[in-house]
């Protein structure tokens, strides 16, 4: 499966590491300028150097699965990043909090597959290019209502190859506003 990532803070660097780790067709889509950056002063993750793949918007036919982890302020800039590898077959997994990037996703791209999904219990901290976790937490994902496509089915078993907790679930719209819940009233 291939995999691209927009969004190297913690949690995107901290998911980007393991998808590294396992050796998979995994890059970070970046303009040219950003990638050059990234490039000059690689990510640390724990204390070690992540070689990161980067590849610049249209470089990609579409691939598999799209991360998005950006801060909710930059997911308009996202979208053009990877508009050039979300194809039919692509699911694009949004890792922002809050309750409505994935009806943003829906709209930039009708053809891919949105699935509802949450990041929970990562504790990932970023200070310039470096990145430390303890836990990672899980990644819980699933559609808005009734079952799990295989192409959903497919992004688990990747997880799980990869050495990411995750869960399908068909409960995502309580599970989104659980969060919402749990972060308004416990981050206060």
């Amino acid at each position: 499966m291939r995999v691209r990532l927009v969004g190297l803070g913690a949690v995107g660097a901290g998911y980007g590491s393991r998808f590294l780790a396992a050796d998979t067709d995994f890059a970070v889509v970046a303009d040219a300028a950003r990638a050059q950056r990234y490039q000059a002063e690689p990510t640390l993750v724990n204390g070690h150097r992540q070689d990161f793949a980067f590849r610049l918007p249209g470089q990609d036919d579409s691939v598999e699965l799209v991360l998005i982890a950006v801060k909710a302020d930059a997911l308009s800039e996202a979208i053009e990043l990877v508009r050039g590898c979300v194809g039919p077959e692509t699911v694009v997994l949004s890792l922002l909090n809050g309750i409505d990037s994935e009806k943003i996703l829906q709209r930039a791209f009708p053809q891919a597959e949105v699935p509802l999904a949450l990041s929970v219990g990562i504790d990932a901290v970023r200070d310039g290019r470096q990145v430390h976790y303890n836990s990672l937490g899980r990644i819980v994902f699933g559609p808005a209502a009734g079952e799990a496509s295989v192409g959903l089915s497919a992004v688990a078993d990747l997880f799980a190859e990869v050495g990411i907790a995750a869960q399908l679930r068909t409960d995502m719209v309580h599970q989104l506003w659980w969060k919402f819940m749990f972060r308004v009233g416990g981050n206060q």
